[in-house]
């Protein structure tokens, strides 16, 4: 028991709390409040699959949400030994699981399926796009040494609102970097030049 005073704690049939003085007559152990069961204790959620784009990931979420589907998302982070040479990424997701309630999976995997056919245009929301678009003037913001350090990159800066996009600094089916572009990594993140700076002290911070 635990007085409610002073935090003494006393044994059963102490009616004064030896420490503080308080009465201890009508106190009376509380229970601890159970906790609500989180998302994942519902034994209804199935998988309905891994994503790594996480443009096309939040595109489905917002259909998801317009069909009134409930659904629980699971981020899976590598760990620092699988990111050697890169453990300040370790902390970022490089995939996405998506549980939705069993009943609904068929719906789920329909909306799934139709999006990736349907190639949505999602520019509009400035995710990463494979080409910069030519009337937007861009820059060269950071080269990198893994197409996964890029990705990570493209996803944090993508989050920020960034548009982004990688340059391949080697040679076709080789791991030669290109002499005109050699210079720190075999791959080049570019964004718009006016979020030039704003990129580069996300950059600073990972």
């Amino acid at each position: 028991m635990i007085c409610p005073s002073c935090g003494y704690e006393y044994k059963d049939g102490i009616k004064v709390c030896p420490d503080c003085g308080a009465g201890l007559e009508h106190i009376k152990e509380t229970e601890p409040e159970s906790k609500p069961a989180g998302v994942m204790d519902k034994n209804d959620l199935v998988s309905a699959g891994l994503f790594d784009d996480l443009a096309e990931f939040e595109v489905l979420k917002k259909y998801l949400e317009e069909e009134k589907i409930f659904y629980h998302t699971v981020d899976h982070t590598p760990s620092k030994e699988s990111m050697r040479g890169h453990a300040h990424l370790a902390r970022f997701p490089v995939s996405y699981e998506l549980f939705v309630e069993e009943k609904r999976i068929a719906d789920a995997k329909q909306l799934i399926d139709d999006i990736r056919e349907a190639q949505v245009d999602i520019s509009d929301m400035r995710w990463q796009e494979t080409e910069p678009d030519p009337d937007i003037e861009t820059a060269e913001l950071c080269q990198v040494e893994t197409d996964l350090e890029a990705s990570v990159m493209r996803d944090i800066l993508m989050q920020e609102g960034i548009y982004s996009f990688a340059r391949n600094n080697t040679l076709p089916f080789t791991n030669v970097i290109m002499s005109f572009f050699n210079r720190k990594g075999k791959v080049t993140i570019i964004v718009n030049k006016e979020d030039l700076e704003k990129a580069q002290k996300i950059i600073k911070e990972l």
